[in-house]
């Protein structure tokens, strides 16, 4: 890993960057009770959701 250049990381991490932004907010998450994180979000937004997603 010594001899790769600072330019290739950036452009490898970039890529990295563009599938995680992708691939992230679509699958559920553990921490977040198994929903997306869109749905964690909306969940927060509006609490009367949560409380009947929950029971």
């Amino acid at each position: 890993m010594d001899n790769i250049t600072l330019e290739k990381k950036h452009v490898a991490g970039g890529k990295f960057g563009f599938v995680t932004r992708i691939f992230h907010p679509e699958r559920p998450h553990e921490s977040l009770n198994n929903l997306t994180p869109e749905d964690h979000l909306l969940m927060a937004e509006k609490p009367e959701l949560s409380k009947s997603a929950w029971n």
